[in-house]
């Protein structure tokens, strides 16, 4: 099998992929399960599973308690403190969606007075 590498060269490099790729092979854990044929559906790859101890998942669901209280901790302050411009903040957007609707509110009265032949109102 012929490579090129980066900077042109070309080289003869079977037997170092060869090694590279058993060196891949040999370092994961992933376990090959299949016989002759390649296209058999029994045949597949699969990640060796660790199973966790009981002490593992209690310290796991410990750490997660944690960590979510302290995120509350962390944005209940930021509501504390910035009350005001959360609350200026949710009205303004209420008003600009309720702003949305103005301008096809007023195309449509245009349209109204034109079809009614109403110049004065257009």
């Amino acid at each position: 099998m012929v490579f090129e590498d980066i900077y042109g060269v070309s080289e003869i490099r079977t037997s170092t992929m060869n090694e590279h790729i058993d060196s891949l092979v040999e370092s994961t854990s992933l376990v090959f399960e299949g016989g002759d044929d390649f296209f058999s559906e029994k045949q597949g790859v699969k990640q060796a599973a660790k199973e966790e101890t009981a002490a593992e998942k209690a310290e796991k669901q410990r750490q997660l308690e944690r960590t979510t209280a302290h995120a509350k901790k962390i944005l209940f302050g930021y509501l504390g403190k910035y009350k005001c411009f959360f609350v200026v903040g949710i009205i303004l957007n209420i008003l600009g969606m309720v702003g949305e609707f103005a301008a096809p509110l007023f195309i449509g009265w245009v349209i109204d007075a034109i079809t009614n032949r109403n110049g004065q109102e257009v």
